[in-house]
């Protein structure tokens, strides 16, 4: 007995060897083993978290490693259909064959000691690959990526973790009942089931079946409700709800022009069609200047899906484009009486309405010495696009100094000049920063008088 034990032990050193650890790798826990070496004094082994090495139709070879320490083991594998075959299950104990073992993953061994051998080798009764899940895994989620000439997708599921997806020549895609090929698969296409050989080490699933999502999409329009007016250049926002449609859908937003509607005609306007991908739910329209003013108009929202159905939703009232809204400049600072020095800045806002970002406003100083109506003005050569409500203006270090200034806001919109003029007045003081040539000349001058005055005495 005590002779068994000692050769047990003998082979277990002779099997052990310093090698370099691989940098990174995934160790057993990650794939839910242990790391174990049983032998017992009749040579029966059981080892837990080994990891394949090679792999031919009959052998494995896997080690075990304990920091620099690693021990190598051969296994002999029956894979014979007797009653003395090798038993292979995958993590979750379902059948599978060594074919499906890959080089890196991880696994545990029961078997006896081959005592004839010269190294660690064991004729393996049984082998359970940790890093293959259970045949009946399935994966739902959203495509995120397809790569047709590599035969794969990749599907991201609700907990946001990605799942790499290999299809075969055999491999059932369907959507619904319907087959339909690995070409045909769309980014942002909902997948409801996966059926398939899963590699819990490398998050990839060889795939037997894949079930699309066959729920038919389903368009509504929320706004605009109708009776909406419109003025030229205003943002008006489309929103509809839709469901089953992806990033590869083409929505088209179509402006329905229906001057006629009292005979049930409604034109499309030639001129405007939108378009917005379906994974949007939402799109904002900036009326032109160039677009026809009425009171009939209608939204109608559509996308075609991949088998040629058309699903739409229109605006059941109509609503309104009317004249260019007068754009109206308010200025809001400076207020009466506000002090301002010369080569600082200088602080303005402004409230403004109808005004867009394309839009170019631009400011003058109004200098109202002799009466409010006859000001002299002053452009600052300062702008800002419409849509700011704020600027900065940095005084010149030299530029005039009085109590009578106004700020004067302007824009030219559509041929036409609107602005706005701030009330009461504000003051421009001088620069308290000395002149530090002057200073110069001038201790100079202090220092030549005293000299004269020390020799006059």
């Amino acid at each position: 007995m005590r002779k068994k034990l000692f050769f047990g032990a003998l082979l277990l050193i002779a099997g052990l060897c310093v090698l370099p650890a691989v940098a990174g790798a995934t160790g057993p826990r990650d794939v839910g083993s242990t790391l174990e070496i049983h032998i017992d004094d009749a040579g029966a082994v059981k080892v837990d978290g080994a990891r394949v090495t090679t792999k031919t139709e009959s052998a494995i070879t896997a080690t075990t490693t304990f920091g620099a320490y690693v021990v190598r083991w051969a296994l002999n594998v029956n894979t014979s259909s007797g009653s003395s075959a090798t038993n292979i299950v995958r993590r979750w104990d379902g059948k599978c064959s060594l074919s499906e073992i890959q080089i890196g993953d991880y696994i545990s061994f029961k078997g006896p000691l081959d005592t004839v051998a010269t190294q660690a080798t064991v004729n393996a009764t049984w082998i359970k690959d940790w890093s293959i899940q259970g045949a009946e895994s399935s994966f739902p989620g959203i495509i995120t990526s397809v790569d047709t000439a590599n035969s794969k997708f990749v599907i991201t599921k609700s907990d946001g973790k990605m799942v790499t997806v290999v299809v075969a020549s055999t491999t059932q895609i369907k959507r619904g009942t319907t087959a339909v090929a690995l070409a045909d698969l769309k980014v942002g296409n909902k997948v409801d089931s996966t059926a398939g050989i899963y590699n819990n080490l490398t998050n990839t699933l060889q795939a037997t079946s894949v079930t699309l999502n066959n729920a038919a999409p389903k368009i509504e329009l929320t706004s605009p409700k109708g009776g909406e007016k419109l003025g030229v250049g205003q943002v008006f926002t489309f929103k509809g709800d839709s469901s089953a449609l992806t990033v590869s859908d083409q929505i088209r937003i179509n402006i329905l022009n229906c001057a006629n509607a009292s005979v049930g005609s409604c034109n499309v306007d030639p001129v405007l069609v939108l378009t917005t991908t379906g994974d949007k739910n939402s799109y904002d329209w900036t009326v032109p200047p160039t677009f026809l003013k009425g009171t009939k108009y209608k939204v109608r929202v559509g996308v075609t899906k991949e088998d040629g159905v058309i699903y739409t939703d229109t605006l059941k009232s109509f609503f309104s484009v009317t004249a260019p809204a007068t754009p109206i400049i308010t200025v809001v600072s400076p207020k009466n009486k506000t002090i301002f020095t010369a080569g600082k800045d200088a602080s303005f806002s402004w409230k403004s309405t109808a005004l867009t970002a394309d839009d170019t406003i631009m400011f003058n100083v109004l200098e109202c010495v002799n009466a409010q109506t006859n000001c002299n003005t002053i452009p600052l050569g300062l702008s800002v696009s419409g849509d700011k409500k704020s600027a900065v203006w940095r005084i010149p270090a030299d530029f005039r100094t009085g109590n009578k200034f106004k700020l004067n806001i302007y824009v030219r919109k559509s041929g036409a000049t609107y602005l706005g003029n701030s009330t009461g007045f504000f003051s421009i003081k001088k620069s308290s920063v000395v002149n530090p040539i002057s200073s110069i000349v001038d201790s100079l001058q202090n220092f030549g008088n005293k000299i004269l005055n020390l020799f006059g005495r």
